[in-house]
């Protein structure tokens, strides 16, 4: 009987099939590739803090199975000019490097950490104002380094320019060689308080000096990017006490920059990464103080302003990432199934029991031609044919299978037959006989049956 059902409806169920595997090539459009396992991170120069911390990045991602290949630069304008090329697909660099309207395609996944604008001294330089620095030699970083970009911007502010001062583009550890060589009179230098290079300051025996920056109030109103920080009396060396007392400072912030190429699917594996190495803070940052969006240079996306908001998506919080990602890209091919299956399933039983009636309703139909040929037939010859279409009609009838809930209907149409072979016999018995075995009413094998 489930062979017949099957075979009965198998048109409803095939159009069915047809419906889900359309919505399925439909829905297929819109799933988003599967996220890439390697990824080209930019960095600052070796030994500098977003390097060192590109690098536990690269650590942490590695349990995903997402391998980080590390590209040191120059600084922040590079890592960023090899974003916009496609050259990389994320990078650490600083807040406030360029505009970012001129590089509309970059997206920022939020701030990392203080990189403070350091200003380390010969011990014979007697300065209180950036202005005072005209005339002297300065390290002022590497072109296209943010510390470049920053430096310059301060300094020309305060009337020092290259005109009046010699400015040196030198890398971080060779404006620390070139001031204990006292070919520099200071060097101007942006990085986060970890960089090892700066820890190398403790190990000279003529401790330099920090410049204070007295007027911070002023830098920080005029350029948004730039916060105000202390170091403490003691803060980069305690048994040197180094430096001698607080420091005022303006810093900027490091931001994890997004190219165009980045797979919007590693954001949440980057930001849960962010997480895991900033949020416990550091000698500058407040426990739970990054990552952070406030303060980003490039434009926000959604996605990111939800994780700071409410945290890794659900399934990230529980699975392993790429199984999580996989069952979100699955999610998108099975809603077109729960979709079309709602309706389907409402559909389909009707369609089925009017597939199942038709079979009854179709046996019905030569029962009405019988009975209106019956209205017009009075010869014995005509009354007999109708005899046997009707014995031939009730045999298949009896044969046919359907479901127990039908056959009701199939007891019907069998008493209507009987009421239809009862006419006709009576009629015969009414007919004008042409022949004595003509006129004998045409039995039923089961009536034949019952008579002997």
């Amino acid at each position: 009987m489930g062979a017949w059902i099957f075979r009965s409806s198998r048109w409803v169920w095939w159009m069915s099939a047809f419906v889900v595997a359309a919505g399925f090539v439909l829905a297929f459009q819109f799933v988003k590739p599967a996220p890439p396992n390697h990824v080209t991170m930019a960095a600052g120069a070796v030994g500098g803090s977003s390097y060192q911390f590109a690098q536990r990045y690269q650590k942490i991602l590695a349990k995903q199975k997402v391998h980080v290949d590390i590209i040191a630069t120059t600084g922040s304008l590079a890592c960023l000019e090899m974003l916009q090329s496609g050259a990389a697909d994320i990078a650490i660099t600083q807040s406030g490097t360029v505009d970012p309207s001129a590089m509309p395609e970059l997206t920022s996944l939020g701030c990392l950490y203080y990189e403070p604008l350091w200003i380390i001294t010969q011990g014979y330089v007697k300065v209180g104002r950036l202005s005072e620095f005209a005339g002297r030699t300065l390290a002022v970083g590497p072109q296209g380094s943010g510390t470049h970009i920053l430096t310059l911007t301060l300094l020309q502010e305060n009337g020092v320019t290259p005109t009046n001062t010699k400015f040196l583009a030198l890398e971080q550890a060779d404006a620390v060689q070139a001031l204990f060589e006292k070919k520099v009179d200071a060097i101007f230098w942006v990085t986060g308080i970890d960089s090892k290079t700066l820890g190398d300051l403790d190990d000279e025996p003529e401790t330099p000096t920090l410049f204070s920056m007295r007027r911070w109030r002023s830098y920080t109103m005029r350029y948004n990017y730039l916060k105000h920080l202390v170091l403490p009396e003691g803060g980069l060396n305690l048994q040197r006490n180094f430096p001698k007392k607080p420091v005022d400072m303006i810093s900027t912030m490091a931001e994890l920059v997004a190219g165009p190429n980045f797979s919007p699917a590693l954001v949440d594996l980057f930001l849960q990464a962010a997480e895991e190495i900033h949020d416990r803070g550091g000698w500058l940052e407040k426990p739970g103080e990054f990552p952070r969006a406030e303060g980003a240079t490039f434009p926000v996306p959604r996605q990111v302003k939800r994780f700071f908001k409410s945290g890794p998506p659900f399934l990230q919080r529980y699975l392993p990432f790429w199984v999580a990602n996989y069952i979100n890209r699955m999610v998108i091919m099975l809603l077109p199934l729960a979709t079309l299956l709602f309706p389907l399933l409402k559909v389909a039983p009707p369609m089925y029991r009017w597939q199942v009636r038709r079979r009854i309703y179709r046996r019905y139909r030569k029962l009405r031609r019988i009975d209106m040929r019956l209205q017009t037939a009075n010869a014995a010859e005509a009354l007999t044919a109708l005899q046997r279409e009707l014995n031939d009609l009730e045999k298949g009838v009896s044969s046919l299978s359907v479901p127990l809930s039908f056959t009701d209907l199939q007891y019907e149409l069998r008493w209507h037959i009987s009421i239809i072979r009862s006419e006709i016999e009576k009629r015969l018995l009414q007919a004008p006989q042409a022949d004595s075995k003509e006129a004998q009413p045409l039995r039923t094998e089961a009536e034949a049956g019952d008579r002997s």
